[in-house]
Formats: C-alpha cells, sequence, structure tokens
C-alpha cells in the first residue's frame, strides 16, 4: 500500500516507482524498512496486480480515507490581515499579518555554529608572507 502512495504522490510511472524506492532512504523508511538496501524491494509487474486484484472502488475508497484524515490533520490556518482594508490597520502600519493569540510557540530553533564563518588563514593566503 505504502508503494501505491508513493507511486501517485509523486506521479511515477511502474518502473520509476520501484527505481525510487531502491535508491531513497526516505522511501525505504516510509515502507518499514529498518535499513537502507540497494536491492530493488519487488518487480514493477506487482503494481499490476495489485491495481488488479483492489479494484477501482478500493482505490477510491482509500483516497477517499487518505484526504479525509489529512483535512481532519491539517492544523488551523493563521488568519492573514488585509492590506487593503483601511479599518483593520493598527499602529504597525500592515507589518503584522498574523493574529498573535492564534499562535502559539511550536518549539525551538537551533542554530548550526558551524556555519558561521571563520577567520582562519590558509597557506594559499598571501597577506601570510606579509604578516611574518
Amino acid at each position: 500500500m505504502g508503494s501505491l502512495i508513493i507511486k501517485y504522490m509523486c506521479n511515477l510511472d511502474d518502473r520509476e516507482t520501484v527505481a525510487q524506492i531502491s535508491e531513497n532512504v526516505y522511501m525505504q523508511y516510509f515502507l518499514g524498512y529498518s535499513s537502507f538496501s540497494n536491492e530493488t524491494p519487488f518487480d514493477a509487474s506487482l503494481f499490476v496486480s495489485l491495481r488488479k486484484r483492489l479494484g477501482l472502488d478500493a482505490i477510491n475508497a482509500l483516497n477517499q480515507r487518505i484526504v479525509e484524515l489529512k483535512v481532519t490533520l491539517e492544523s488551523p490556518v493563521e488568519k492573514v490581515v488585509d492590506k487593503t482594508d483601511k479599518g483593520s490597520q493598527d499602529d504597525n502600519s500592515g507589518l503584522d499579518t498574523t493574529d498573535k493569540k492564534d499562535s502559539p510557540h511550536r518549539g525551538t530553533v537551533i542554530f548550526d555554529a558551524t556555519a558561521s564563518a571563520q577567520n582562519i588563514a590558509y597557506p594559499s593566503d598571501l597577506n601570510l608572507l606579509s604578516d611574518a
């Protein structure tokens, strides 16, 4: 079932789906693999037998259930203030576009210190010769 979801969400054909699953560790994790494997998980002709076995009604019911779950699990969308509405404009002159009461903190931000600029002198730098 997971491979069918990958196939239709990524808009792939049968052979390309099998190739993507064998190359992508994230897709393998989605399918329940415990570790990465380079081997093809199954033959592409398995999709044909799955479609014949399930039938059109079962596939449509599965798609409908996935859509229902997505709608119920979606978080509410934050309100955006209309910039053309003059009555709703406050002292921020349109800079604040979200309602602060409805937007709680959702976690922490982790900054990566390894991406910051460092002043390291390399042997190919010409200013090393002038400093010495």
